[in-house]
């Protein structure tokens, strides 16, 4: 449902929040707040009820559990003719994409030190819970098998499946890389699992005037119970996608994540692989956006299937 301003106004008006204005918009909807609110209200463009209160759920499983970082908190759920609403508390800091550059030679120091407690502090997060969230827009959970490695192997298996025409058309030797993925997964089916955001990249991450990290924004789109290699190799790659800077950044971020946290290269750059191939038609089902392209290229990058073993 497309919003408008009057919509939008009225539906503040029956929440009592007549003084609140537009502080934000996404893909998934308008954020709307004031200057002395400690609430923001969010228009959401296509959420669905049940998934709102799974969302709701899944971000009080950790709500204040992570070392004085913040993360959204839904306080309440509306739907006003079929569209959802929910008031969530506001978080502190700034966008980390308002104080850095992508232009610059490498990522910032500030960036650098926010990914890495960021991440540090999720893996503490471990509740079983978290799997019920879905992700990818889907309706139902991401976990439809009993570990991570086979869930992850049934979703590739049905955008395979769905979207074969295309793949198998932009990607040379497509089922030798995916035995090569299932493998890849099989070795990483005892690991330990945590909260993994999915998508944490600058505009997701909030830091104070100090530089610290305060908040991380945005779970959901691929946030679940899982490999925390998975989510550190993601972040990595999406911290700068389309800028000619982009490669440079992600190598750099690549080697000192691996040294701060102790993750394998190797396996950071096979799972690479299996992003690739969940969220390649993620934003457009006709593959004909640029995600679609970079998961393309990412796929047949030769250090990424040389990581896959082949």
């Amino acid at each position: 449902m497309s919003l408008d301003k009057n919509f939008n106004a009225n539906i503040l008006s029956k929440l009592g929040r007549s003084n609140f204005f537009e502080i934000g918009s996404g893909m998934e909807g308008m954020i709307f707040g004031s200057q002395n609110s400690n609430e923001i209200v969010k228009i959401w463009n296509s959420k669905t009820l049940d998934h709102l209160l799974l969302l709701k759920k899944f971000y009080a499983s950790f709500n204040n559990k992570l070392n004085g970082i913040q993360t959204p908190f839904i306080k309440e759920i509306h739907q006003y003719n079929g569209q959802s609403v929910t008031i969530e508390k506001r978080l502190p800091g700034t966008a980390l994409s308002n104080l850095i550059s992508l232009t610059d030679p490498l990522p910032s120091n500030i960036a650098v030190k926010a990914l890495i407690k960021a991440f540090s502090e999720m893996e503490l997060i471990t509740e079983e819970t978290m799997k019920a969230l879905p992700i990818l827009n889907d309706t139902k959970t991401f976990w439809s098998k009993k570990s991570w490695s086979e869930s992850i192997m049934s979703n590739i298996k049905t955008k395979r499946f769905k979207f074969t025409t295309q793949l198998d058309r932009d990607i040379k030797n497509l089922d030798i890389i995916l035995d090569a993925i299932h493998a890849f997964l099989q070795n990483r089916s005892e690991k330990p699992l945590n909260l993994i955001h999915g998508d944490l990249f600058p505009e997701n991450i909030h830091v104070f005037e100090n530089g610290y990290l305060s908040s991380i924004l945005d779970f959901g789109f691929m946030s679940t119970l899982g490999d925390p290699a998975f989510d550190v190799s993601i972040s990595s790659a999406i911290y700068n996608m389309y800028n000619s800077c982009a490669s440079k950044h992600d190598d750099f971020l690549v080697d000192i994540l691996v040294d701060q946290l102790g993750h394998d290269k190797t396996t950071l750059l096979a799972y690479r692989a299996v992003y690739a191939l969940l969220t390649s038609h993620a934003y457009d089902p006709s593959g004909e956006d640029g995600h679609y392209k970079w998961c393309i290229k990412m796929i047949n990058r030769s250090d990424v299937q040389s990581a896959l073993g082949l």
